[in-house]
Parts: structure tokens; sequence; C-alpha cells
């Protein structure tokens, strides 16, 4: 459920970006990306991993595991932006299309990379 609650408001937020204010499709997608993905980390803390990780959000410990996400966020930009241009350009495929593969890729990546290293109960 929470994946797609960020995948629809990444979507949402991409084409806000991108057919109302005119902003370039891999800056948009980056930005819808890093929000929506913000969004995930609230809610697969407060829900999805609630029995399975004890810290809260707004605490020194909430705020390590947030900054190991932001940086999981920072790994994944490449990868992801090559494959929105990817899909955009060489491929033909309309910017929300292509956005809505890039998310779906790289929201499993960092679902099962983030429940490892930034949600499990042991420190790292």
């Amino acid at each position: 459920m929470i994946g797609v609650c960020g995948l629809t408001s990444n979507l949402l937020i991409f084409s806000f970006l991108v057919y109302i204010l005119k902003v370039w499709y891999i800056v948009s997608g980056i930005l819808a990306g890093w929000l929506s993905m913000t969004q995930n980390f609230i809610l697969h803390r407060k829900f999805t991993f609630k029995g399975y990780s004890n810290f809260k959000v707004i605490s020194l410990t909430g705020i390590k595991r947030y900054a190991r996400f932001w940086i999981l966020s920072l790994v994944n930009i490449p990868l992801f932006s090559s494959l929105l241009y990817t899909q955009v350009e060489f491929l033909h495929l309309p910017k929300v299309i292509a956005q809505f593969n890039a998310s779906l890729i790289g929201g499993v990546i960092n679902f099962i990379v983030a429940r490892r290293f930034i949600f499990h109960p042991v420190q790292i």
C-alpha cells in the first residue's frame, strides 16, 4: 500500500513539475523521487516496519537513519536518471510512463536495501 501511495505522489509531483511548471523531466524526476521517497520513509517506519524497527522518526536515531536513506537516494540518482533518459530519448516513451517505470524499478531496489540497512533493528 505504501509503495502505491509513494508511486502515486511521485507521478503527481512529476506531472505537475513537467507539464505545469515546465521543469526539465530529469530534474523533475529526481525531485519527485526524493519527495515521494521521504514520504515512504515516514510511512514505512510508521506502518510497514512498525514491529521490526523501534526508532522514532524525530529522534537522533531517526535522523541518522534518514541520512542513510538520503544517501541511498543519492546513490540511486544515476541509475534512475539513466533509466528515465533512455526511455524518453531512445525508446520515445511518454515522460510519465518512463517516470513510472524508473520509479517502480528504483522503488523495489530501495525497499530491499532500506529494509536491511535503514529499518533493521540493529544499528549499523
